[in-house]
């Protein structure tokens, strides 16, 4: 009863970049057409952003945390690097290090007490040249005690 998936949740704004594909949002498949299916990771469910892409939520300060798996799709070719970045109200909360396909997930654990906005980017690690987007995996909100 306290856990709220993104999955279920409307987007409040999807930004893309220029080099971003025409669908850079999509729930259990990738922009480019590809799994969701990430190393080491087991998902049942995800919400992909393509590289240079944004998805803004409204949370209303009504969650206490945000959970998820990140990582590129296993299937994607290793030829890029994604970097997962998560913000609350503006500020980042999280940034990872250059991942690529053949990375390891990583586990995601963000405090959101009271706040009212959740964005998740994929930008494209510097050097790299392609967008890759990225996969998070199992996304939850945990609401807040009442």
């Amino acid at each position: 009863d306290r856990l709220k998936t993104l999955v279920d949740l409307r987007p409040r704004r999807i930004d893309s970049s220029p080099d971003a594909p025409a669908t850079s949002f999509m729930i259990d498949a990738t922009p480019l057409g590809s799994g969701i299916r990430l190393i080491d990771a087991d998902v049942d469910h995800g919400v992909s952003v393509a590289g240079g892409a944004s998805v803004t939520y409204d949370l209303g300060g009504q969650y206490k945390s945000f959970l998820c798996t990140a990582g590129v799709p296993a299937d994607a070719l290793p030829l890029g690097a994604a970097v997962f970045v998560v913000q609350a109200d503006g500020k980042e909360l999280f940034r990872s290090p250059p991942r690529t396909s053949v990375d390891d997930a990583l586990p995601i654990s963000i405090d959101t007490t009271g706040a009212k906005t959740l964005s998740r980017h994929v930008e494209p690690a510097k050097g790299t040249g392609l967008p890759i987007s990225g996969v998070f995996g199992d996304p939850m909100l945990v609401k807040a005690a009442p």
